[in-house]
């Protein structure tokens, strides 16, 4: 239940702003195990449409019952679902690169798994080479 009626176009005009910021910018995708995790497709869409320098993603943490939300521990991804989201994430937002050049590279930066937590970085932006190897 948005608070505006345009809230979907003000996300996407936000996000698209993002672009032209010209210092680095992050989008939050917090995971909820049978509520948003099928719609990596549709994340990778935003994440393109900001072109941001980095992208966490976490597993939503339960926190208890509660009369505001009926969340529950079964809505908590295990870490390695998480890994598994991001790399398809990584995967869509190959897809949309390879029919648009100007959608960034992204790769796994790092990840905590007691944090239920994976960070995706622009290659571009944050990739060094390797000294020992010389490779990326």
């Amino acid at each position: 239940r948005p608070l505006f009626q345009d809230a979907w176009e003000r996300l996407q005009q936000s996000l698209s702003m993002l672009k032209d910021k010209g210092q680095r910018t992050v989008a939050r995708l917090t995971v909820v195990k049978g509520w948003n995790s099928d719609e990596v497709s549709g994340y990778a869409k935003l994440v393109a449409l900001g072109s941001v320098s980095l992208v966490e993603v976490k597993g939503v943490t339960f926190c208890g019952k509660s009369d505001a939300s009926n969340l529950n521990m079964s809505n908590s991804p295990w870490h390695h679902e998480v890994v598994e989201l991001v790399r398809t994430l990584q995967q869509e937002l190959e897809k949309l690169r390879e029919k648009d050049s100007s959608v960034p590279l992204y790769d796994i930066a790092c990840e905590h798994k007691h944090s239920v937590s994976v960070l995706l970085a622009r290659v571009d932006q944050f990739a060094v080479d390797d000294l020992a190897t010389g490779k990326r």
